[in-house]
């Protein structure tokens, strides 16, 4: 039996002196114990112990400062400036995300003291090992190598295929705010109307689809890709564009990006003012408080602002500040409607001067950011204007519309309105059914081209090559990987844009993606069609009546870098839903 007692250890009666134990190492006993105090028990002592040596290069807080495999990085697409998704308070991580696995993906390892053959003490922590998310080598039902969608492991499909299953995704909407919205608007006089009216946002609340296909919405996130933001299918990737929410919403895609913030403070002092309270009184926390969660209590806006004494100019902000949250920015607070409109409502002083941003590129890089977090397999909703994604699947695939080919009405200025769609039902045999279905889809069955031959000539932005915005959510945009949804055949596609830093793991809490904020302003300002910061369509061959949509060795390269099938071997019994 052997046991140590003060630095000596006793063994069948005999002493022995442990080496280390003398004086001499004082100095490094007191090391030893001073890093156990001060780090606690997380620290292990391993006597002759090894440390591995790093063989990636990591950040500050131990995450890959890139997910990707390759090249470095194309240096005019990064700057030192750069806003962080995670961190900004416009995007939304609900508390129903929350998620055993947010711990294990920041979990750090321990102290290591190791003690040497002379008897020194040396203390180290162990690096980061590489994230388990990352594609390293073939992943099954997965890349071949990670140079496109680095994250796949940590990808909702990828466990899909591991034969796990996720319910389908609780898909938020405010039809009710709407429908109130739309009574309000009823009761402006002919003026205020008309000044509401030349926002070209008024339309907003009669086109949002009172019900949405949880099922369907959710097999078409299982194939979001963040890293490209476009949809994978078994031919190749198809994402919504510019033209796509031109059309669909009819609201501006030119004009500045919405990129201006406000503190906490300010808005919340911006919203006591209009509501006339103290920002005391705003802030009293109750069950029923009209501040909270960083939004203020929707039912106050409309009580409050529709009152008699309430000034026509205040009426018209509350209208336009309920309107944007709940139709272009909907998050998951539910019964809340967030500040952040203030910005342009009141700072501006000038409800015209609504009309120079860019509302329909601010929607889509919200609605971007939303897919790429829904795609977490810890993740069970999802938010943003899901009214134009689920109008784009019935724009692009005739297969899946309510009703067969058929549209219900005269084509509207904003093309969600064409499509009647009733109450469907929420059944995981559903969401099975469509995934296979997806899983069987030929690029013959897309509607290409549904607004005409040459969306690009109709909608020039559309062509625009960088990063879109909206506040601190910045997201790229990169039409060149779905040229066949301008008419042109689809070739292997060139260079990413990549992030300046990422984290994706499985937990959406700790999601984390940043781009370029400078060079996002310079990109968009710069968009020339045909030259600055546009895709040169004059280098592709289009599509011939009848050809092929893509170039012949397209899909080869897919198989090797993407998932074109999200579920191995499954047998559809009960076919399209």
């Amino acid at each position: 039996m052997l046991r140590k007692d003060k630095g000596k250890s006793i063994a069948g009666g005999e002493e022995n002196v442990v080496e280390g134990s003398g004086p001499r190492h004082a100095r490094s006993r007191g090391i030893n114990a001073s890093i156990r105090r001060d780090r606690g028990p997380g620290i292990s002592i391993r006597e002759g112990s090894s440390l591995p040596e790093r063989d990636r290069e990591v950040g500050s807080s131990g995450t890959y400062l890139d997910e990707r495999e390759g090249s470095g990085p194309n240096p005019l697409l990064r700057t030192t400036s750069s806003v962080s998704g995670s961190g900004s308070r416009y995007d939304d991580d609900g508390p129903e995300d929350d998620d055993a696995n947010a711990d294990a993906d920041a979990e750090e390892q321990p102290t290591v003291v190791t003690r040497g053959p002379d008897g020194r003490f040396t203390s180290s922590r162990p690096p980061r090992s590489v994230a388990p998310w990352l594609v390293q080598g073939p992943m099954d039902g997965g890349p071949d190598v990670g140079t496109v969608i680095p994250i796949f492991g940590a990808h909702v499909a990828r466990y899909i295929w591991d034969g796990h299953d996720r319910r389908f995704l609780r898909c938020h909407t405010r039809a009710s705010v709407c429908r109130l919205l739309s009574e309000w608007m009823e009761g402006f006089t002919a003026d205020t109307a008309t000044r509401i009216r030349q926002t070209g946002l008024s339309h907003l609340p009669s086109i949002m689809h009172d019900h949405l296909n949880f099922p369907l919405i959710s097999a078409f996130v299982e194939r979001w890709q963040p890293d490209t933001n476009t949809f994978h299918l078994p031919f190749g990737e198809m994402t919504i564009m510019l033209h796509d929410v031109y059309h669909i919403l009819g609201i501006r895609v030119e004009g500045d990006i919405v990129a201006e913030d406000l503190s906490s403070d300010q808005y919340r002092t911006f919203a006591a003012e209009l509501l006339q309270l103290t920002t005391e009184e705003l802030q009293v926390k109750t069950q029923t408080a009209i501040y909270r969660n960083g939004g203020v209590h929707t039912d106050q806006i409309f009580d409050r602002y529709r009152t008699v004494e309430t000034t026509k100019e205040v009426q018209v902000i509350g209208y336009m500040w309920v309107l944007l949250g709940n139709t272009l920015f909907t998050d998951k607070s539910g019964s809340r409607t967030h500040p952040s409109f203030l910005t342009e409502l009141c700072v501006e002083h000038n409800l015209e001067r609504l009309t120079r941003y860019s509302w329909g590129s601010a929607t889509l890089a919200y609605l971007y950011r939303q897919l790429g977090h829904a795609t977490r397999n810890g993740c069970d909703s999802i938010v943003g204007c899901l009214t134009l994604l689920q109008s784009w699947i019935y724009e692009y695939f005739p297969c899946f519309r309510p009703h067969q080919g058929v549209l219900t009405r005269d084509v509207p200025y904003a093309r969600a309105g064409l499509w009647d769609v009733g109450m469907a039902r929420k059944h995981q045999q559903r969401l099975v059914s469509f995934r296979t279905r997806l899983d069987q889809l030929g690029d013959h069955e897309v509607c290409w081209l549904p607004y005409g031959a040459f969306p690009a000539l109709q909608v020039p932005r559309t062509a625009f090559t960088g990063f879109i915005r909206y506040r601190g959510i910045i997201e790229p945009y990169m039409p060149g990987r779905v040229v066949r949804q301008l008419g042109f055949i689809q070739e292997v596609p060139g260079d990413m844009i990549r992030p300046d830093d990422a984290h994706r793991p499985v937990s959406v809490k700790s999601y984390r993606v940043s781009f370029s904020a400078q060079m996002t302003t310079r990109m968009w300002n710069g968009f020339v069609p045909g030259a600055a910061f546009s895709l040169l369509l004059g280098g592709y061959t289009r599509v011939p009546p009848g050809g092929h949509t893509c170039a012949p060795d397209y899909l080869s390269w897919l198989r090797r870098v993407s998932h074109p099938i999200v579920a191995p071997n499954v047998e559809d019994d009960h076919g399209l839903p």
